[in-house]
């Protein structure tokens, strides 16, 4: 049992109200030790334990035993815990055993019910068609042949080939058929069929082509051009040059690669006017330290980095060195 009900009675009754607190307490560890081994409240041998034992079991001593006269009984060997609760211990077990029968029931009734229900689906399944079929044979031809019933129940085997991988059982397709090209009705390649544009398996690629009637693909195709973009700028008459140019379309090549959304005009023209303002060598220091410091804008340099001219001699070295170790050549 894993509970131990003691009733008031017990507690009032004149052989627990005569016993000192140590006699009550080994009274107490006893009989939650019988409870839990449910013994029926009785030790079978236990006057035979050794001290050592009663602690590791009980958790009392065999002098506190021998002690406890009013409310543990010693017969013989054995010893009697008093008012035992053995009609708690029989309920229990009445209940494990109707638990238990009752578990094998429905345990059963479910093995039964899948048995039944196994045996319809088999009832109603093909098999049981082809094995009507023969019967209904013989009602409809009483004077049939055996040669009647053979063909009645013996199943025609299936014409469907096997395909897989592109192999057919009869006969494996070639490479050259699989990689000839589609052909119409007269043998001829369909319209519009590129042998140029055939895939390896011979199938024709039939991605769509970049143009007015497909302006997804144009799309795709204007953004691998956009570097070429960076060439048709309108750029003012201070930072006209090739290195400035580079310097530009490295600039647009990190912002893709960023994802920034690209200028409008309008803030392209204000952008050029500001690097205009700042002068050919710092508007170049400024995408340099941009793409350096993976800003998303452009910044004029300190005026503590560079002379009153832009950008000191060492300065630009240093910068320039920088540029080509990441692969850019201004």
């Amino acid at each position: 049992m894993k509970y131990l009900s003691i009733d008031l009675s017990t507690l009032r009754s004149p052989e627990y109200i005569g016993s000192t607190p140590t006699e009550r307490g080994t009274w107490l560890s006893v009989l939650g030790y019988c409870a839990d081994q449910e013994n029926g409240g009785r030790i079978v041998g236990a006057m035979t334990w050794k001290d050592r034992q009663w602690q590791q079991v009980c958790g009392v001593t065999l002098r506190e035993v021998r002690s406890t006269t009013r409310l543990l009984l010693i017969e013989g060997d054995d010893v009697i815990v008093f008012d035992y609760p053995l009609y708690l211990e029989e309920e229990i077990r009445k209940r494990r055993v109707s638990g238990r029968v009752g578990g094998q029931a429905r345990t059963q009734a479910k093995a039964q019910a899948a048995r039944d229900n196994g045996a319809k689906n088999k009832s109603s399944g093909p098999q049981a068609k082809t094995q009507a079929e023969p019967k209904e044979c013989l009602k409809q031809n009483p004077s049939g042949t055996q040669g009647v019933l053979e063909a009645n129940t013996q199943a025609q085997p299936k014409q469907t080939p096997n395909v897989r991988e592109g192999n057919v059982m009869e006969g494996k397709v070639s490479n050259t058929e699989r990689q000839a090209p589609p052909a119409g009705d007269a043998g001829l390649p369909l319209p519009g069929f590129d042998r140029n544009l055939a895939t390896s398996d011979g199938q024709h690629d039939t991605s769509p082509a970049p143009g007015p009637e497909n302006p997804a693909a144009a799309k795709e195709t204007a953004k691998d051009a956009k570097p070429a973009e960076a060439q048709g700028v309108t750029l003012p008459a201070e930072l006209e040059t090739e290195t400035f140019r580079a310097a530009w379309a490295d600039w647009l090549a990190y912002r893709r690669e960023c994802k920034v959304s690209p200028y409008k005009p309008r803030a392209l023209a204000a952008q050029m006017a500001m690097l205009a303002e700042w002068g050919h060598d710092v508007a170049i220091e400024s995408i340099r330290q941009s793409i350096r410091q993976q800003w998303r804008g452009l910044f004029e340099p300190k005026a503590s980095f560079g002379s009153a001219q832009g950008v000191s001699a060492e300065s630009k070295k240093r910068s320039d060195k920088i540029a080509k170790t990441n692969g850019y050549e201004y």
